[in-house]
């Protein structure tokens, strides 16, 4: 599965890359055709928010979490 990840209005890191790339790896075993994720990490007033989005065949699964 290819995995992106971008950081808005917050430092970026390779631990905290790893780190979400190792949780949405582990969606992949639920899946049968997973292709593409993107994970968004932001900071908003002191609110650390994090939003996956995932393109599996005919599914689109959405996650957001602050």
């Amino acid at each position: 599965m290819q995995v992106s990840v971008t950081f808005r209005h917050l430092d970026p890191s390779d631990s905290l890359k790893e780190f979400a790339r190792e949780k949405v790896a582990r969606v992949q075993m639920f899946l049968d055709q997973a292709s593409e994720a993107q994970v968004i990490l932001s900071v908003e007033k002191h609110v650390h928010h994090a939003e996956v989005l995932v393109h599996s065949g005919p599914f689109f699964l959405r996650g957001k979490d602050k």
